[in-house]
């Protein structure tokens, strides 16, 4: 069981990578545990049927795939967190892997960079 948890921590978090500061930390958001609790279920329902086909109405199966399509709507901001504590859990900036990334001043680009200076003021 405690592999099975281990992978879906591990599921989740790549999941969530690009929007969030992951692994979570305490107070772990209820979501994530709950959604953490159905993945490792449904892992560890693999381990054991072993060879054998899960239907799509067994119970595990239908938690997990909710966890997937609740992880892809948090992933893509349609579901906000609650940090556990009544406060949102802040997402990362710049929505990419790693450090933040700052935000730009002033003006990247002009229409000069697209070749359209000619058509008017720029």
């Amino acid at each position: 069981m405690d592999l099975a948890i281990a992978d879906a921590q591990a599921e989740i978090d790549g999941r969530l990578r690009s929007q969030y500061t992951v692994p979570f930390t305490d107070p772990v958001p209820a979501m994530i545990r709950s959604l953490t609790i159905d993945i490792a279920a449904y892992l560890a329902s693999l381990t054991f049927y072993q060879e054998k086909d899960m239907k799509d109405t067994d119970p595990v199966v239908r938690r997990y795939k909710r966890a997937c399509c609740m992880l892809g709507d948090i992933a893509s901001g349609s579901i906000d967190l609650d940090a556990g504590d009544g406060g949102p859990v802040s997402p990362r900036t710049g929505g990419g892997f790693g450090s933040p990334i700052p935000p730009s001043e002033g003006a990247l680009f002009g229409m000069r960079n697209f070749g359209l200076a000619r058509f008017g003021r720029w």
